[in-house]
């Protein structure tokens, strides 16, 4: 039996966007795959996010729409979890071999892919599926399916400095995240 494609959509997650949730709907409108969104606990290129739980439910909220395809998950949560995605899609392979993993990103990190650990044996275990986003080009040396379509820009930094400042997030965030994220400022 072949395994079941999976890929996977990481992030921080703080907040989850429009550009987000229109990344896993195309994923899963054009390819014949599960969708696993692993929200980051620690972040290994030192970004200090909000907490995980805060995160993770904002997660829930924004793709939640999507149903039992797409499962935001916690696997990051786990105590030996080291923030690096190589050692995320080990332990996934390690204990769903049932699947097989693709690794879905922004353009805009394949700038960063030298920071990360072990780049070159992550796509091997897991190919990317490059989502393209306005104002970051494609790296002539990256294999993996690009996707044929383009993203909104919907940058988070901006997200929580409008949060913060008290500018309304209408119309780049999920109405359900902006309830939430209300509920969390007071």
């Amino acid at each position: 039996m072949k395994p079941r494609e999976t890929i996977l959509f990481g992030g921080t997650f703080d907040p989850p966007h429009v550009g987000h949730v229109l990344a896993v709907a195309w994923l899963l409108a054009t390819l014949d795959a599960d969708v696993w969104i692993e929200p980051v606990d620690r972040h290994v290129l030192g970004k200090a996010p909000l907490p995980f739980a805060t995160r993770l439910h904002w997660s829930r909220l924004a793709f939640g729409i999507f149903g039992p395809r797409a499962t935001v998950r916690e696997d990051e949560q786990r105590p030996d979890a080291s923030g690096a995605t190589i050692d995320l899609v080990r332990y996934l392979r390690a204990h769903h071999p049932e699947r097989s993993f693709r690794l879905a990103v922004g353009s805009d990190i394949l700038a960063e892919r030298d920071r990360w650990r072990d780049f070159p044996g992550l796509i091997a275990l897991a190919p990317l599926i490059v989502l393209p986003r306005p104002g970051f080009a494609i790296p002539a040396d990256v294999a993996g399916l690009i996707a044929p379509v383009e993203f909104p820009f919907v940058s988070s930094t901006e997200l929580r400095v409008d949060w913060a400042a008290g500018r309304s997030l209408a119309g780049r965030v999920p109405a359900a995240v902006i309830a939430a994220m209300g509920a969390h400022a007071g």
